[in-house]
């Protein structure tokens, strides 16, 4: 069985090109570098202050289970979220911030340069991350 697998690694390694990554691309190597996924610390507001001066400057959009504060950011879009224990314990609240952190993950090329704040209301303990993309284009669309 052992000689089995190192005949796969030897045909593997065998047909692994040679050349370097950008000269196999060509012309590919000098376009945009792939949008990357990722949530990292500029995308979140965390600040107090920030998170205030959201909420007290910025335009309150209503949708069907999510309020949106919002405000020019010139950085590029920011998440910040506020989740009562209205929502529910803390394995509710942790889900719901752990979907609304997704979602924006996922949409954050898609969105302006603005910070955002997020306030769920009730309802959205039984959503699901498709339901909360919806609840994002219809706030572009208010926009």
């Amino acid at each position: 069985m052992a000689s089995s697998r190192h005949h796969i690694r030897e045909i593997a390694h065998a047909s692994a090109p040679t050349e370097s990554l950008p000269s196999a691309l060509g012309d590919q190597a000098d376009a945009d570098p792939p949008k990357r996924f990722t949530f990292p610390r500029a995308r979140r507001i965390r600040s107090p202050l920030d998170f205030q001066r959201v909420r007290t400057q910025g335009r309150r959009i209503f949708t069907q289970s999510l309020i949106f504060w919002v405000l020019k950011c010139p950085t590029g879009p920011r998440l910040g979220l506020s989740v009562s224990r209205k929502i529910g314990g803390s394995v509710v609240r942790n889900r719901v911030k752990r979907l609304l952190r997704e979602s924006f993950r996922r949409m954050q090329w898609e969105l302006p340069a603005l910070d955002f704040v997020i306030s769920p209301k009730r309802g959205i303990t039984t959503w699901t991350l498709d339901t909360l993309f919806r609840e994002w284009i219809v706030l572009i669309g208010q926009l």
